[in-house]
């Protein structure tokens, strides 16, 4: 498929450390650290947000296909350009690309100006 599709469950937390130590207390770990700045709009019928990451800006839109691909088209976004990768897979291609052993998919462990690219690896 032209998209990503995907179930999200989500739900607010007001005390991200304390879910974490819930979490944690249940013998989970944490197996992928990454961080972001995001901006988000929206309309009736979908989602658009803008992810400042290590590896660049990506944005995500999040609707039914008719309406991704008229966003895309209004925001002159090529059907070539999309990704459907997550961040930790791109996360993954980047550190096989660079040789990088960079742990997180953070801003600390990231060189400024590092760049993402998708290749037939990934």
């Amino acid at each position: 498929e032209r998209h990503k599709r995907r179930i999200e469950t989500e739900s607010e937390v007001e005390d991200g450390a304390a879910i974490g130590a819930i979490f944690e207390s249940l013998g989970f770990a944490p197996m992928f650290v990454y961080e972001k700045w995001r901006s988000e709009w929206a309309d009736q019928q979908g989602h658009c947000v803008l992810d400042e990451t290590p590896l660049g800006l990506f944005a995500e839109l999040e609707g039914s296909s008719e309406w991704i691909d008229s966003i895309a088209l209004a925001l002159h976004i090529d059907e070539g350009q999309f990704i459907k990768l997550s961040y930790g897979r791109m996360f993954e291609c980047w550190r096989e690309q660079t040789k990088s052993d960079a742990q997180h998919f953070t801003f600390a462990d990231i060189p400024r100006g590092a760049d993402f690219r998708v290749t037939h690896n990934c």
